[in-house]
Formats: C-alpha cells, sequence, structure tokens
C-alpha cells in the first residue's frame, strides 16, 4: 500500500503546542472501536493521547480500513469539550512493537495519520536516515523523535541520547526506559529538567548570534540611559578613600631651640625660670 491511498479525504491538523509537564495517556487496543472507547474515558487532566496504532494494526492494513479507523479516532479527539491531540505511535517489531511491514509503509501509514488530523507522529531514532525521515513527516504535522533503552540509563548516556534526538530538528525529544525504583523516576525528572534547559539554553544563543540592527528593538520602546551622576572629586586627589582638605600657602615653622640639658648658669641679679 502506498503512501496516496491512505491519505486521500483527510484534513492537516492545525500545530499544537503542549504546556509543560503535560499527561499523556497510552492507548493499546487490537481494534479502532475500542481505542475510541478508551479515548471517551479519558480524564480531563490528561493534554496527549498516544494511539499505538501497532496494536490495532499489526500487519498492513487495506486503505479503506486504515482511513476509517484514522478518521473514527479523530473524531472521537475532538468530541471532548477541550479536542484531545493524538499522538500517532507504530511501534516496529524491531523496536519491541507490534506491527509488521516494510519501512516505507510504516512512513505512509504516520504520514496518513498527520493528514487525518493526528498532532504528532513518534517516530524512532534508531539510525535509519533519521534527519530524512523526519523531514519528511514535518511536513504534514509535529514529529517526536523517541529512543527506548532496555535499562536506566546514566546521566550522561541519557543526555547524549536525547542530544541525538534533539539534533534531527524534531518538534519534542522522548526517551523511553523501564523504571524499577523510585531513583528511576528521579533520573528521568533530572534529564527531562537538564535537556529542557540546554534547549532554552541553545535558542537563546541562537537569538543572539542575530546580527545587531535585527536584535535591535523600535526606538518608540528603548529605554533611554540615564546618565549616571558624577561625584565632585577634590583639587588635590583622594587619601585612604577621603577627600584631602586644600592645603594653604606653604610657610616656614619656626625650629625650636634646644637647650642643653645640664645646669645653666646664671648672670648676676637675674631672677627667675632660666
Amino acid at each position: 500500500m502506498t503512501m496516496a491511498q491512505v491519505s486521500g479525504a483527510a484534513h492537516t491538523a492545525a500545530r499544537v503546542e503542549l504546556r509543560p509537564h503535560t499527561l499523556v495517556a497510552s492507548i493499546l487496543a487490537p481494534s479502532a472501536a475500542e481505542a475510541v472507547a478508551a479515548l471517551g474515558r479519558l480524564p480531563p487532566e490528561v493534554g496527549l493521547a498516544e494511539v499505538r496504532l501497532d496494536g490495532t494494526w499489526p500487519t498492513v492494513p487495506g486503505a479503506d480500513r486504515a482511513t476509517d479507523d484514522l478518521l473514527a479516532l479523530v473524531d472521537a479527539a475532538n468530541a471532548a469539550s477541550a479536542p484531545l491531540p493524538l499522538l500517532a505511535t507504530l511501534r516496529p517489531r524491531r523496536q519491541g512493537g507490534r506491527f509488521d511491514g516494510a519501512e516505507q509503509v510504516r512512513l505512509g501509514l504516520l504520514q496518513a495519520a498527520l493528514r487525518a488530523g493526528f498532532a504528532f507522529a513518534d517516530l524512532e531514532m534508531d539510525g535509519l536516515d533519521a534527519s530524512g525521515r523526519v523531514g519528511l513527516l514535518r511536513q504534514d504535522g509535529g514529529v517526536v523523535a523517541s529512543a527506548h533503552l532496555p535499562d536506566t540509563p546514566c546521566r550522561s548516556d541519557g543526555l547524549n541520547a536525547l542530544l541525538q534526538m534533539h539534533d534531527v530538528g524534531a518538534a519534542y525529544d522522548k526517551l523511553a526506559f523501564t523504571a524499577g525504583a523510585f531513583p528511576d523516576l528521579l533520573r528521568a525528572f533530572e534529564l527531562a529538567r537538564t535537556h529542557a534547559e540546554r534547549r532554552d539554553h541553545g535558542a537563546r544563543r541562537r537569538r543572539d548570534a542575530r546580527p545587531a540592527a535585527a536584535r535591535r528593538e523600535p526606538r518608540d520602546v528603548r529605554r533611554r540611559a540615564r546618565p549616571r551622576p558624577r561625584r565632585p572629586r577634590p583639587a588635590h586627589g583622594r587619601r585612604l578613600g577621603r577627600p584631602m582638605a586644600p592645603l594653604g600657602p606653604r610657610t616656614r615653622r619656626p625650629r625650636p631651640v634646644r637647650r642643653p640639658a645640664g645646669p645653666v648658669a646664671r648672670r648676676p641679679g637675674h631672677a627667675g625660670r632660666p
């Protein structure tokens, strides 16, 4: 089945920006009807629903069935008072999923899901021309780059995996691993926070790298720099941080008369202190 066979009669979903700390619900159902029912039971706190299409389509579906299933899922997500963004995931067997089909067919089904109204498509970063596949899917919607690890990674391995996914230009990066204890959850929060700070820092660096003319604000909104008042300087410099008093004209001070230490001879008839 080619890409054109499953992408007809579909509409393009608008770009969706997820808020921080979005709660994601994952739905793995053997049929589209059960997935639609699961979407209706989700609590309002859920901000994104991941639909595991490899559970519904373990093999390559027909064009009519694929189109009907995708449109039914999109209509169920939009039936609520607040439309729920959908994430299409078609996990292949090489990544621990259930879909057994060619890679080109899998990409065509993900592209059809984006054209049907899904907000994002999950794409595994397993070295199979990741940048080219991301660029193909970005023409129709958002892409979530994902990596799946069997165990909890150390801090450096987790950040390296996230950095490799960030370089392909996806909208969001997802790192999945099995958490067996509470410290594993702390490691997940640590990786998410560090990677988010790194992405923000990179965005600031790219913004600051623009030419000065592009960074300059309009003249009417710029604040004029107020001149700092200068402190008066003393006439003859400073001494120990305090201004010195101006000196007057120099005068010669009379030298004190030194008297001998011994007894002094008195003149006859002189009385008083020597």
